[in-house]
C-alpha cells in the first residue's frame, strides 16, 4: 500500500533546511532543487533526527533498488546527513571565528553565534554542539557537550571522532577501537576508515584507507568524492603525521639527510640548522656533497657553498657523459 503524503511541519522543515545549507547532503552540489527526505520512510516520524535533505536525483537513488540492495540505503543516508551538517556546522563556527570584528557588528557577530548554539539546541544535537564550540574555541561548553553526548550510548564513530576532537584518545575505549574497525572494513567503506585511523593517530594506515576509497572513487568516475576527500587527505593532517612519524624513524637510525627532508617538508626550517649544526664534524667527515652544501648554506659560508656547488655541478656533468 502506497504511503500516505503528509506535510512536513514549517517548523522542522525551516530548521533541516537550515541545518544543511539548503543542499543536498549526499552529492553536496548548491544550488540544486532539493527535497525532505523521511530517512526511515515514516512520512508520519518528522522528528528532526529522520529528515535529511536530498536533491531529486538523490532522492531518486533511495527508491531504485540494483542487485541485492537500493543504490542509497537508510544507513548510508544517515552517514552522508550526520557527515554534511558537520561540516555545515564547522563552516559556520569558522566564519564567526575568523570575521575581524569592528565595534559595530561585534554585537550582531555575537548573537548569531548564540543563536546557532541555541538551534543546536534545540534539535537535540550535542555533536553540533561540541562541533560548535570547538571551533570558536569555547572549551569548557565543548567538552560539556561532549560528555552529554557520551552518557547518550553514542555510536562507536561518535566516541572515537569526539575524544579524538579533545585530544583524548586514550580515552577511547579499546573495543570500541575493534568495533568500529571491525564494521567499517567488512562494508569497506574507506573513507570513513582512513578517518577513524587518522583519529587515533594510525596514519599510515589512515592513507592505505583513503588510497582505496579514491580508487574506488576514480574507477566509478566519481570525481567530486575523490576531489573532496582528497582534500581532506592533504588539509586533515594525516601527511603531516607520516612525515613525522618517518623523522622519528631516521632519528634513530642516525639519516641526517632524511631528517633534513622530513623537516622541510614540515616547514621547521630552524630545526633543520640546528641539526646541521649539532652535527656539523660527521656531515665535514662525510662524502656526502648534498648535506656539505646544507651546512654551507646554515653557515652562511658562500665562499663554500659556491664551491660545493660547482662540485656537485661538475659530478652531475661527469656522471651524464658516462651514461650516455
Amino acid at each position: 500500500m502506497k504511503k500516505e503524503k503528509q506535510i512536513i511541519p514549517p517548523d522542522k522543515a525551516t530548521q533541516i533546511l537550515f541545518l544543511s545549507d539548503r543542499t543536498c547532503c549526499v552529492c553536496r552540489q548548491k544550488g540544486k532543487y532539493v527535497q525532505i527526505h523521511h530517512i526511515d520512510e515514516d512520512p508520519s516520524n518528522n522528528d528532526i533526527n529522520n529528515l535529511a535533505v536530498l536533491c531529486l536525483e538523490c532522492h531518486t537513488d533511495t527508491q531504485v533498488v540494483g542487485g541485492f540492495h537500493r543504490k542509497l540505503d537508510q544507513n548510508q543516508v544517515k552517514l552522508y546527513r550526520k557527515d554534511w551538517l558537520a561540516t555545515i556546522a564547522k563552516q559556520r563556527a569558522i566564519e564567526f571565528d575568523e570575521k575581524e570584528f569592528s565595534a559595530e557588528r561585534e554585537a550582531m557577530d555575537l548573537k548569531t553565534a548564540t543563536s546557532l548554539a541555541d538551534l543546536y539546541r534545540e534539535v537535540g544535537d550535542y555533536g553540533l554542539l561540541s562541533t560548535h564550540y570547538d571551533i570558536i574555541k569555547n572549551i569548557e561548553l565543548r567538552d560539556k557537550y561532549i560528555e552529554e553526548l557520551l552518557k547518550n550510548n553514542p555510536a562507536d564513530e561518535d566516541v572515537i571522532f569526539y575524544r579524538k576532537m579533545q585530544n583524548n584518545p586514550e580515552l577511547i575505549p579499546k573495543e570500541v577501537i575493534k568495533r568500529e574497525i571491525k564494521f567499517l572494513t567488512k562494508n569497506k567503506d574507506w573513507f570513513n576508515l582512513g578517518r577513524t585511523y587518522s583519529a587515533l593517530g594510525n596514519h599510515k594506515k589512515a592513507v592505505e584507507s583513503f588510497v582505496k576509497g579514491l580508487s574506488k572513487s576514480i574507477k566509478q568516475k566519481n570525481w567530486f568524492t575523490a576531489a573532496f576527500y582528497t582534500k581532506e587527505l592533504v588539509q586533515g593532517g594525516t601527511i603531516n603525521g607520516i612525515f613525522n612519524s618517518e623523522l622519528q624513524k631516521f632519528s634513530k637510525e642516525g639519516d641526517i639527510w632524511w631528517q633534513i627532508r622530513c623537516l622541510d617538508e614540515l616547514e621547521r626550517r630552524p630545526e633543520i640548522i640546528e641539526l646541521l649544526l649539532q652535527n656539523k664534524e660527521k656531515i665535514l667527515k662525510s662524502d656526502v656533497l648534498h648535506l656539505k652544501i646544507s651546512l654551507a648554506i646554515a653557515l652562511g659560508d658562500e665562499d663554500e657553498y659556491l664551491r660545493l656547488t660547482k662540485e656537485e655541478v661538475k659530478k652531475e656533468m661527469e656522471f651524464r657523459n658516462e651514461n650516455n
